[in-house]
């Protein structure tokens, strides 16, 4: 069987930037929403406005879901790192290593 390596630190600055990336996402679905709601505002009268607004709350709200998962898979991330932390620190006994 293969040797398993795996780098907890790695891991653990994976999560950091992933979870980096869904707090910038959550915040372009607010500027997209503002930016919508600006254009809607501008767009005078008629369907125009209502149409806009809605298309930039579809955006945002479908790039707040991508943000979701974003977060979830920083944290099995950091999740992994500690795992993996804990178990070299006390499943794996001292002495010679193979």
């Amino acid at each position: 069987m293969p040797r398993i390596s795996v780098e907890p630190g790695g891991l653990t600055s994976a999560g950091a930037t992933q979870s980096q990336a869904a707090a910038d996402l959550i915040e372009a679905a607010g500027m997209l929403n503002a930016a919508a709601a600006s254009a809607a505002g501008a767009a005078g009268t008629g369907g125009a406005p209502s149409s806009i607004g809605a298309w930039g709350q579809g955006w945002a709200a479908a790039i707040q879901e991508v943000s979701s998962v974003v977060a979830a898979t920083a944290g099995n991330a950091a999740a992994a790192a500690h795992t993996y932390s804990v178990t070299d620190a006390t499943a794996v006994p001292d002495g010679p290593r193979p």
